[in-house]
């Protein structure tokens, strides 16, 4: 494999594993497990720093002179990486939500006692 090749899908690997790990913390905040969704939104953070460090080897290169190659490889690795990126934002907003939601319900509770049967 070359290594344009290789950067590619580092990139599609890093940026990938960090959109699921948000999909999955959003899954887990959802369901409660807030311990388990702060662990995966630090282990999306991890791959995107990684799949970051790929991508800042062909900005170097590009700053320093030399041509990037375009391809369809590249082209998708740059798609998922912006993905990445929104899901990490769109995740966050969500988790902000379900937090927000499970304090009001507390509160709702605590006025509106559960009617015993």
């Amino acid at each position: 494999m070359e290594g344009r090749e290789q950067v590619c899908f580092q990139l599609i690997s890093n940026a990938g594993a960090a959109r699921s790990a948000c999909f999955e913390a959003i899954r887990h905040f959802k369901q409660g497990a807030t311990d388990k969704g702060q662990e995966l939104l630090k282990t999306s953070d991890n791959y995107y720093t990684e799949a970051h460090s790929w991508h800042g080897q062909l900005v170097k290169q590009e700053a320093g002179g030399d041509t990037v190659w375009m391809s369809l490889l590249l082209t998708h690795a740059e798609d998922l990486m912006m993905s990445a990126e929104l899901t990490k934002a769109f995740a966050q907003e969500f988790i902000d939500l379900h937090q927000e939601v499970a304090q009001l319900k507390q509160v709702v509770q605590q006025l509106v006692p559960v009617a015993e049967y």
